[in-house]
């Protein structure tokens, strides 16, 4: 805390010896007390430099180490730069793959369904046969009964 002290009634009464008038000598005093007051709240204290003190300490440690942080954060930014890399490299590795499923896909969806159609086809062909061939047994063997029996 500044502690300076000013006598007010003092130099009031030494501006009325001089020729000033009460009311000016007062006038005069207030404002110079006033401005004394000011200017003593913003010299700073023995506290204040010593914070600053502690503060630049501080920061002078801490400026000790900006090159070892800056040379980790340079290394850091080059590994997140072969991290992009890497990262667009597999996405387009994996849009080729994905189109190369794709395209493997359709080829096997068109030779299944060809192999169902002609599957099918066959499968039309051998009903067919059977049904000619149970058309056949069954008439072979009514013509069995009817001899037997008539």
């Amino acid at each position: 805390m500044n502690a300076l002290t000013f006598d007010t009634l003092s130099m009031a009464d030494r501006l009325e010896q001089a020729g000033f008038s009460r009311e000016q000598a007062r006038a005069q005093t207030a404002v110079l007390a006033g401005f004394a007051e000011s200017n003593l709240s913003s010299l700073a204290t023995r506290e204040d430099l010593e914070r600053l003190e502690q503060r630049l300490r501080q920061d002078l440690a801490t400026r000790e180490n900006l090159d070892q942080i800056e040379h980790r954060l340079r290394r850091d930014l080059a590994t997140r730069a072969d991290m992009v890399r890497m990262g667009e490299d597999l996405q387009a590795e994996m849009k080729n793959l994905d189109q190369a499923l794709r395209s493997d896909m359709k080829n096997m969806d068109q030779s299944l369904r060809a192999d169902i159609k002609n599957m099918s086809l066959r499968l039309g062909g051998e009903m067919l046969l059977l049904k000619w061939m149970l058309g056949v047994a069954v008439a072979g063997i009514a013509s069995i009964v009817v001899r037997v029996y008539v």
